[in-house]
């Protein structure tokens, strides 16, 4: 089929470590990417018309700590909160050029946070474990 398009994570894998959570972002009506958090540490945006290099690649971790997932909230700017395996929750901002800005990041847990999320009705709320 014509329309549809793959991406082969395994260039990716090679490079990179392996990919430990994906997200589509919908930033607008003509933008879609595809978000990656890896095993360095690394959190990844793809553009659907070239899905063969990262339009952004920033280290999000400490001392290239494994990202382990992420959840992006969109009602407000487009903010990331992004969990690692040390236990911390870090909170960054997608700017209109694609450009990511560290808000904070703070020791959350004293093992692993594998998951974490937006509250949809209280964006002051992070939920994570």
């Amino acid at each position: 089929n014509s329309l549809t398009k793959t991406i082969d994570i395994n260039q990716y894998h090679k490079t990179n470590g392996g990919i430990l959570d994906l997200k589509w972002i919908k930033c607008s009506l003509d933008l879609t990417l595809l978000s990656t958090v890896s095993a360095l540490g690394q959190l990844s945006l793809y553009s659907l018309n070239d899905i063969t290099k990262p339009i952004l690649c920033e280290n999000v971790t400490n001392n290239q700590t494994i990202a382990l997932s992420h959840s992006w909230l969109h009602s407000i700017n487009n903010y990331v909160v992004i969990s690692d395996q040390q236990g911390y929750l870090t909170i960054c901002e997608l700017d209109n050029t694609n450009s990511l800005r560290f808000s904070q990041s703070w020791l959350a847990h004293e093992y692993e946070c594998w998951t974490s999320i937006w509250d949809k009705h209280d964006l002051n709320i992070i939920y994570s474990g």
